[in-house]
């Protein structure tokens, strides 16, 4: 496992700080939204009440530490055909 992977949630937090939506007027709801925005493809159904159950800033951390294996990873996207193509095939 790389090393950024190993990294714990307290490290993580001390690089980077506690996010400061409540400090730009947002609320949690808000937050949490903007969030899934940026770093996913969008919220599904369940995700803001996720997100929100695990807090903001776990929630994050989470996807900073990235704790899956590359073959855990060979295995999700194994299926999409799209990752094996040349990126001129791509814009076809």
């Amino acid at each position: 496992m790389a090393a950024s992977s190993q990294r714990s949630s307290r490290d993580l937090r001390a690089v980077r700080g506690d996010l400061p939506w409540s400090a730009h007027g947002w609320s949690e709801a808000e937050a949490a939204a903007h969030l899934l925005e940026r770093f996913t493809f969008g919220p599904r159904p369940g995700d803001l009440a996720r997100v929100r159950a695990q807090g903001l800033d776990a929630w994050f951390d989470a996807q900073l530490a990235a704790r899956l294996s590359e073959d855990d990873l060979e295995r999700r996207t194994r299926h999409l055909d799209a990752l094996d193509l040349r990126g001129e095939a791509l814009l076809d």
